[in-house]
């Protein structure tokens, strides 16, 4: 199924401030985008918005022509998963169940329960944590619990995958293997959209990048055409060099000391 995600002038206000200001934004099945900008320049909220859990203060945004701030719940979890910082939060519930949660929206259809043990199994092996099965969530560690709710994103099956910051807890191993699976969904059609702080990670593995600053889009793109010093010194408001990757074809960012 081919599906694109459209964000038309949205803006967001809450609090008496502007979190978000006339962000457009289209990404198509096959493509990871990612979301790169300084704390609080509203990366968090424009994804809470395409996962339809934040209204917009103005414009709109759709999958696949459906407005996100309308669409009933049930659909909208067919339509796309979410993944918060925290992976799952603590609770008293095995690895397998949360998991298993991720089929929650399709416990009406005709569907074998065998098939849907099975889509919890292999989203476990792919996520390195079927050995934590029988563990209670409660026991694990974040970086843990991140894994577990990339399983249960990957369980969930949607044709849209958002994620806040899936590798933030994660070790440089697992930072890798959670962006391999990000890319190979995206290869499979699938619209990925993550909201990344390692501009490295982002740059090696995205097909586009957003750099958000103040609620504003600043520049979007190729990951070369994105991260450049002059671009990012004046967001980060750190000084920054980048240069050609030794090894891949893509950027490196290097922070300087500052003068």
């Amino acid at each position: 199924m081919s599906v694109t995600i459209r964000m038309e002038s949205v803006g967001y206000r809450a609090g008496g401030r502007t979190l978000l200001s006339d962000v457009t934004l289209i990404v198509a099945g096959g493509e990871l985008l990612g979301i790169v900008g300084p704390n609080g320049a509203g990366k968090t909220t424009l994804l809470r918005i395409v996962a339809g859990d934040l209204h917009p203060t103005s414009g709109r945004t759709t999958i696949n022509e459906r407005d996100t701030a309308s669409t009933k719940a049930q659909e909208l979890s067919q339509l796309r998963a979410f993944l918060g910082p925290q992976g799952v939060s603590d609770n008293p519930f095995t690895v397998r169940d949360v998991v298993a949660m991720g089929r929650h929206p399709y416990r009406r259809a005709q569907i074998d329960l065998k098939d849907h043990d099975l889509i919890v199994e292999l989203a476990m092996e792919r996520t390195d944590v079927a050995h934590l099965a029988g563990r209670p969530i409660s026991s694990l560690s974040t970086g843990e619990r991140q894994r577990v709710g990339l399983a249960r994103v990957l369980a969930q099956d949607t044709p849209v995958m958002l994620l806040d910051e899936p590798t933030s807890a994660l070790d440089i191993g697992h930072q890798e293997s959670v962006m391999r699976i990000m890319r190979a969904a995206a290869d499979q059609g699938s619209a990925v959209v993550a909201v990344l702080h390692d501009l490295n990670l982002a740059a090696a593995h995205a097909d586009r990048l957003v750099l958000l600053d103040r609620g504003r889009v600043q520049v979007a793109g190729a990951p070369s055409d994105v991260l450049t010093d002059d671009i990012l010194t004046v967001v980060y408001r750190q000084p920054m060099r980048v240069i050609p990757h030794p090894e891949r074809d893509c950027p490196l960012v290097l922070t300087l000391d500052e003068k």
